[in-house]
């Protein structure tokens, strides 16, 4: 069975996909007990949480004033350290 899709069919192009690519995990889960939806939505969910950490430790001052602030607190630490 051959649908073809024209201008303004592109919702009724994305709803048949969605329905498909359901049908196809459905299917592995019942025949193999492997629930991929789960599976997936794990790996994506430790990537997103992985790059939010990695942006927490990369986070750069904002301003000149936050970094002239940074610059003295690490000045003083070295000073504080020689003592």
């Amino acid at each position: 069975h051959i649908t073809m899709y024209g201008d303004g069919n592109s919702a009724k192009l994305v709803g048949d996909i969605v329905n498909s690519a359901t049908q196809v995990l459905s299917g592995v889960k019942s025949s193999t007990g492997l629930d991929l939806q789960a599976l997936l939505a794990g790996f994506l969910g430790a990537k997103l949480e992985d790059k939010v950490d990695d942006k927490k430790l990369i986070a750069k001052p904002e301003s000149e004033k936050d970094k002239k602030t940074d610059n003295k607190k690490v000045e003083d630490k070295k000073e504080n350290d020689k003592k």
